[in-house]
């Protein structure tokens, strides 16, 4: 490692480890008392690699950290060394191990960037975090993305400045009660009410429309503009239908439908493979069809503009969808419908422009997938 005092060339220098020794390392000395670092990327390329991380680091320039393959044991040092970082603009931690944690705390009021990817996911625990909360306080966050195997429980504090958040596990969990569910979503529904973009998984959205329905429940998105959601098919009806009356600024919407043949590796959605959905171990019967609301909903009559479908398979409940954005997008400009490819594929089209429109400008476009 090429290491200088000179503060000037340290702004521009990023300092990088890699290594395949599991052994516990230490960061050198040299480094962890720079207070002129800018930058600081610690990354490990064949496997995961405990780091004894400084309890008194000296990054007082510090903007950039970039954490690959690092195991965690501590989560109190982890905190420490984080919050620390005096104007720390910018965390990554990908592909990162953390021991078992009972509670990951990121407590910053400088940090703008977060992202944790905990990478694939072979069985629910495989990252640490399956039993873990994760508390994120940082007043002046602007975007943050969570990818983890299991962790579902979140709790957001002071989070006034973000624009842009992406949540997502891949296995639900399997002994929570209906009001753990419904006391973990209240806590993220209200943590993100600033929220200007907003992408959810079809994990969180199994549990929303038990949570919405509780008479106390009165999260609302009014700052979201764009909502992206990936939702198991049979899910696609009472999710978004409960989460535009809760974005009444709404300017922009992305559905990407998911199928059983869609989900590999044992990570397939509970809702994909069974007639009901099992929330919490209380099953929901599923209906044929979507039962849509009569009364108006705030965003469809004055700012829903742009509307995207993505995998469609024009079965009666996307159609039905279909046929209630379009009847009650009063002031909708595009729609684009991306389909499956399938027979009668221009009958079902035919049919949908065929379906009422209450936006006189409105353009629909449909894609099918290159053969």
């Amino acid at each position: 490692m090429d290491y200088r005092r000179d503060a000037e060339k340290l702004e521009t220098t990023s300092f990088e480890i890699a290594s395949s020794n599991h052994t516990p390392i230490r960061l050198p000395h040299c480094l962890v008392t720079c207070g002129s670092l800018v930058e600081l990327k610690l990354q490990f390329k064949d496997q995961s690699c405990v780091v004894e991380l400084p309890i008194y680091p000296e990054f007082s320039s510090l903007k950039c950290l970039d954490l690959h393959m690092i195991e965690f044991l501590d989560s109190n040092l982890l905190k420490n060394f984080i919050s620390i970082c005096p104007v720390i603009e910018s965390l990554k931690m990908e592909s990162c191990l953390f021991g078992d944690f009972k509670i990951l705390e990121i407590f910053s009021t400088s940090l703008k960037n977060l992202i944790l990817d905990t990478g694939d996911f072979s069985e629910p625990n495989c990252d640490g975090l399956a039993n873990c909360e994760i508390k994120v306080a940082c007043p002046s966050l602007v975007s943050f993305y969570f990818y983890t195997a299991s962790t579902w429980n979140f709790t957001f504090q002071d989070l006034n400045s973000l624009q842009a958040g992406f949540i997502s596990y891949c296995f639900p969990p399997k002994h929570a009660t209906s009001e753990e569910c419904h006391y973990v979503m209240s806590k993220i529904l209200k943590g993100l009410h600033n929220v200007q973009v907003l992408k959810l998984p079809v994990g969180f959205l199994r549990f929303l429309p038990l949570t919405v329905a509780k008479p106390e429940c009165s999260a609302a998105f009014c700052s979201l503009k764009s909502l992206k959601l990936l939702v198991s098919v049979d899910e696609s009806d009472q999710s978004t239908i409960q989460l535009l009356y809760r974005c009444p600024n709404l300017e922009a919407l992305s559905i990407i439908f998911t199928r059983l043949e869609d989900w590999v590796d044992g990570a397939i959605p509970p809702s994909a493979i069974r007639p009901t959905w099992v929330i919490c171990g209380k099953s929901i019967p599923l209906t044929d069809s979507c039962k849509m609301p009569n009364e108006d909903i705030s965003c469809l009559t004055y700012h829903l503009k742009k509307v995207e479908l993505i995998n469609v398979a024009y079965n009666k409940n996307e159609l039905e969808l279909v046929k209630f954005l379009l009847n009650n997008g009063h002031v909708l400009q595009k729609m684009i419908i991306k389909g499956r490819r399938f027979e009668n594929h221009d009958k079902i089209i035919s049919k949908v422009m065929m379906f009422p429109r209450s936006s006189p400008d409105v353009v629909l476009k449909f894609y099918e997938p290159a053969i």
